[in-house]
């Protein structure tokens, strides 16, 4: 609730437990992708459930349902990977917000690669985007710019694309607005956007 909001029923609190538990995760990997050779990496130590816990930070349930954490944290261990850099989920309004793209790599060959990123409100109107190319030599971790956006009171979702020949990798990250009363209007379209973003990630895997 302190998060995110009053969710309205079980589905939506199921959406957001595990909305946070996927981005705790997936950030702490791709954090130590980008420290590569400087630290030892990231092993996830709990991957499925053998008990029906309703708290775990397991990648699958008991019942072998991927959580949205398995994809989010299998995109960040992807060979070929873009991750975001950012300070915090919430986006104030009229504060800046600042994250920083880094390109990761771990094949073997030289990989030329088109880097292609949007900034759009939660499932609307984009704000802001960009296109770039890049080699890309094994073991790099290259930061390919940054973003700078306003916070205007609302949901953000950065989409993140690597285009290398006919493979798409694409990596998505929620910001929340993060105003007003747990059951307000404001943290109604925290809710919304988090239900929306779960959604989208889903569908985006299983066509992978």
């Amino acid at each position: 609730v302190d998060v995110v909001g009053q969710p309205r029923n079980l589905t939506e609190m199921v959406k957001i437990d595990q909305f946070i538990q996927g981005e705790s995760i997936r950030y702490s990997v791709e954090a130590n992708s980008r420290r590569a050779f400087q630290n030892c990496g990231s092993i996830i130590w709990v991957l499925n459930e053998p008990w029906p816990n309703v708290a775990n930070c397991s990648l699958v349930d008991h019942y072998y349902d991927k959580k949205l954490s398995y994809k989010l944290v299998g995109e960040a261990y992807a060979p070929l990977h873009a991750s975001l850099k950012y300070d915090s989920l919430y986006l104030t309004k009229g504060q800046a917000f600042e994250g920083e793209i880094f390109l990761h790599s771990d094949r073997f060959e030289q990989q030329e690669v088109t880097l292609r990123w949007s900034a759009r409100e939660a499932g609307g109107e984009t704000l802001a985007s960009g296109e770039g190319m890049l080699t890309l030599s094994f073991g790099d971790r290259v930061s390919a710019g940054k973003i700078s956006l306003t916070g205007a009171g609302k949901p953000i979702e950065i989409i993140l694309q690597i285009l290398c020949g006919e493979e798409i990798r694409e990596n998505r990250y929620l910001f929340l607005a993060h105003q007003g009363a747990p059951d307000s209007k404001e943290r109604r379209a925290d809710i919304d956007a988090v239900v929306h973003y779960f959604d989208a990630v889903d569908s985006w895997a299983l066509k992978k």
